[in-house]
């Protein structure tokens, strides 16, 4: 039997709803932004592009640096980490919102870690009505047996 890991980034920037969301313990917006977050890079293109850049080097990212997480774990599913670009473009506050469970939760925060090691500042983004302000997004990480 063989594994396959598979990174996925279905929507690297999707906002969830405000009915879902805790109360806030700063200040927060949710809504629509003018201009998202870059990963680090994506800042030369036009604002426009991003969203599909970051997502890009997201995947990039995951598909280089997501290893199996136990060679006799047998668990598949989507784990989703949610991350804050804050208004300086520091990345913070990462937390696993589904967790899979068994050795995956600890692949999760490693490679979590990892991109917070190698791109701890991104371009901010997060310009809403005028106002710069913390976007907050969901990175969904696959893992698939085959």
């Amino acid at each position: 039997m063989t594994y396959l890991l598979l990174a996925l980034l279905t929507l690297p920037f999707s906002v969830p709803k405000s009915d879902s969301l805790p109360p806030p313990a700063r200040e927060q917006l949710v809504g629509t932004w003018e201009e998202m977050p870059a990963f680090p890079g994506c800042e030369i293109l036009p604002a426009a592009q991003w969203s599909k850049c970051s997502g890009d080097n997201l995947k990039s990212f995951l598909e280089s640096n997501l290893r199996w997480p136990a060679p006799d774990w047998c668990g598949q599913g989507i784990a989703v980490v949610q991350i804050t670009v804050d208004k300086t473009g520091s990345l913070v506050d990462p937390k696993i919102v589904r967790d899979l469970g068994g050795p995956s939760t600890e692949e999760v925060w490693r490679v979590t870690n990892l991109l917070f090691e190698r791109y701890p500042v991104w371009s901010p983004g997060g310009i809403h009505r005028g106002r710069r302000a913390a976007v907050t997004f969901n990175w969904p990480i696959k893992f698939v047996l085959h």
